[in-house]
């Protein structure tokens, strides 16, 4: 498998921030950071300049594709991988995507995430709700 780094993150003021998902094959972008239209917020600061604001989402292109990965024990594993590499995927490559997949879960279940990000997800959660 080429792209073992296949989440990219970015620095955001000290907190890493999942900014986009690759193929793990051929490093196509799957998804990536995008403006949401409907999540946005004007005001003015005070100095008299309007802010706009305006919140992004993780959006997936159109290269983005799903594949089910049946195992030999009958359950299944959904996976994503840009649509030129399902097309040609092999048993081999199939299960290079499903540990790729497990390892990438074990790896963010040991992480953990800044208090202050949760203070910022809180407050947006509630600030959602309050309109």
């Amino acid at each position: 498998m080429k792209n073992r780094k296949y989440l990219i993150f970015e620095d955001w003021n000290g907190v890493q921030v999942l900014a986009k998902v690759l193929c793990k094959y051929c490093d196509t972008v799957l998804s990536g950071l995008v403006p949401d239209d409907r999540l946005e917020r004007t005001y003015k600061v005070a100095n008299g300049t309007v802010v706009k604001e305006r919140y992004l989402v993780m959006g997936h292109t159109p290269e983005y594709n799903v594949v089910r990965i049946r195992m030999q024990d009958g359950s299944q594993h959904d996976t994503g991988v840009c649509k030129k590499c399902a097309d040609k995927l092999t048993d081999e490559m199939a299960q290079e995507l499903h540990d790729a997949d497990i390892s990438t879960m074990e790896w963010e279940s040991r992480q953990k995430m800044p208090e202050m990000l949760k203070v910022r997800i809180a407050d947006h959660i509630a600030d959602r709700r309050a309109r």
